[in-house]
Order: structure tokens, then C-alpha cells, then sequence
């Protein structure tokens, strides 16, 4: 319903947990985050909190030369 950008390992004050908390249920909405997220989370909170997966799937061994390439703006 609505997405919230924090910086790479910023800290989530209680404050702002019980905000997005608050307006979640305004919503009728799940609070949802990544596996990577959710460990700095307070136990009382990673249970109210959905948890995705994200992987990285890259077809095999060569995937990850040519995404890098790709990425570059370089043929293979």
C-alpha cells in the first residue's frame, strides 16, 4: 500500500517503528521487510513484522559475468 526507504543499516527508532506500526493498522495493512531488515528489528517487533526473502538468481555461472556487463554497458 504504501513503501518506506531507510538507508543501508540505519537504526529504527522505537519512535519510528511504532509510527509505521500505527499507520499500518490505519491501512489495514501488513508491515513487510527482507530477511536482511527484519534481523535488526527488536524481537518484540520481527513478530509483527512480515519477512520476504530476496534472492539473486543469475541462470548459472555465466549469469554473473554478463549481468555485470550488462550493467557496464560492455558486450560479454
Amino acid at each position: 500500500m504504501r513503501t518506506r526507504s531507510f538507508e543501508d543499516h540505519a537504526p529504527y527508532s522505537a519512535t519510528v517503528l511504532a509510527r509505521l506500526e500505527a499507520e499500518a493498522k490505519s491501512l489495514g495493512a501488513q508491515l513487510v521487510t527482507t530477511e536482511k531488515d527484519a534481523v535488526r528489528l527488536p524481537a518484540d517487533m520481527r513478530r509483527k513484522v512480515l519477512t520476504l526473502p530476496v534472492r539473486l538468481d543469475l541462470a548459472g555461472e555465466a549469469g554473473l559475468p554478463a549481468a555485470v556487463a550488462a550493467a557496464l554497458g560492455r558486450p560479454e
